[in-house]
């Protein structure tokens, strides 16, 4: 497993301390709170507290190896993960892990998605043709789930979504037959694919402090949309440069990574040539 820290330029090895068998795509997730903390599955979940490095084993549940995993934004303690039908949560960081599943349909579970405001809240997806047996949702944590699979196709589901920062809830799945969106003011799911071919959609982001939504499909490419009802963000600046070593009279390039700015943008360069710039992305 390889991990950038500077958008790409150059990249190194992480996790290398983290044993045993991995899925074939190895879940990996970044604590929402502390981007230095970051998670991997593997027939257990591993933990490093320096961005990779290092890492300690925080599970240890044998159920097998992990599909899924997830953190809570609201709580980064509360972690859940996924193995075939089991669903294992933690509340306290990993020292202690349950179980979840119970209570669901005995079928195969595909993702889990927190409400970033509260760890209680979250939602399962299942890789099922079962009718009804798409989407789970749940307020207290696992104890009790709730079938939201209504408008959902019998076909199985891949990821779900949650868009922070709306008050209607509003939620995107990606499916076998496309991308499918439900809030508070439907009864059931309705499809949201203008646009889009009928394809295999195997992931879905929106992209943060934006309200574009991006899916990955099987064979078919990266597909991106504006999300089904607009959340107003402020302006968020971002940017990287081609080096962080210099020689003098050397050129760098910076890349604007900024988001939901005008068309208007302005650099300074202390002692640099020029030194102010208002290029989106300057040398």
């Amino acid at each position: 497993m390889r991990k950038t820290t500077n958008g790409g330029f150059s990249a190194f090895t992480i996790f290398n301390d983290a044993s045993g068998a991995s899925d074939w795509e190895t879940p990996i997730q970044i604590d929402p709170n502390n981007n230095n903390i970051v998670y991997i599955g593997r027939e257990e979940i591993w933990r490093s507290n320096n961005g990779g490095s290092t890492s300690t084993q925080i599970s240890n549940v044998g159920a097998g190896v992990i599909d899924e995993l997830s953190v809570s934004k609201a709580n980064s303690d509360v972690i859940a993960f996924i193995e075939g039908w089991d669903l294992f949560k933690t509340s306290n960081g990993g020292q202690t892990w349950g179980n979840f599943g119970g209570n669901l349909p005995n079928s195969i579970l595909s993702s889990i998605e927190f409400h970033p405001e509260d760890e209680n809240k979250m939602w399962v997806t299942f890789s099922s043709y079962s009718p009804e047996t798409n989407v789970y949702y749940s307020e207290d944590g696992g104890v009790n789930w709730t079938n939201i699979s209504g408008g959902l196709p019998d076909f199985p589901c891949h990821q779900i979504v949650y868009q922070q920062g709306h008050p209607d809830n509003c939620l995107y799945v990606a499916t076998d037959v496309g991308v499918f969106y439900k809030d508070d003011t439907l009864e059931d799911w309705i499809p949201f694919m203008e646009g889009l071919p009928n394809v295999y959609v195997s992931d879905i982001e929106i992209i943060p402090g934006t309200d574009i939504i991006r899916i990955a499909t099987y064979g078919r490419g990266v597909w991106e949309n504006n999300l089904v009802k607009s959340t107003s963000y402020p302006p968020s600046s971002d940017f990287v440069a081609s080096s962080l070593e210099l020689c003098p009279d050397s050129e760098v390039d910076f890349t604007n990574l900024s988001q939901n700015f005008t068309e208007i943008v302005g650099w300074e360069f202390e002692g640099g040539t020029p030194n102010v710039s208002t290029d989106l992305n300057p040398t």
